[in-house]
């Protein structure tokens, strides 16, 4: 038998186990995997700021850990279908001379609710997906 930590497979299970009894998750996650887990939480708090938080963590960590190129690729997405949004709401706004300035701040705060969100569930170690994002990046 053996056991999955969330990045890789571990080793065989010794034969004395008994059936149906795992060890427990915490048992095989070492440092580095705390590590991984703060990082992709940082891509999506670092994203409020802008889609270069993200995309910075996406090339220097993303290529070695599948844990943080997943959040962070949601991350990247999700914020840049945001700047697609800002530059639309921005057009009205300028169509409007201003009148439709209240859908920016409607904009800005599930942004803010769902980036806490997404680094609230990788700092956990679980997976998100942020509703209503344009996936380019994959």
């Amino acid at each position: 038998m053996r056991w999955w930590d969330g990045r890789h497979w571990g080793q065989y299970a010794a034969a004395q186990q008994q059936p149906g009894l795992y060890p427990p998750p915490h048992a095989y996650m070492d440092a580095s995997y705390a590590s991984s887990r703060s990082t992709a939480a940082l891509a999506h708090y670092l994203g409020i700021l802008g889609f270069l938080g993200p995309l910075i963590i996406l090339l220097t960590s993303g290529s070695r850990d599948m844990f943080v190129r997943t959040h962070t690729v949601e991350a990247l997405n999700f914020h840049i279908t945001y700047i697609i949004a800002w530059v639309i709401v921005g057009a009205i706004n300028v169509a409007t001379c201003g009148l439709a300035f209240p859908l920016a701040i409607l904009l800005f705060v599930p942004m803010i609710i769902f980036a806490i969100q997404g680094g609230s569930a990788a700092s956990r170690g679980q997976w998100f997906r942020y509703p209503m994002t344009i996936r380019m990046i994959t």
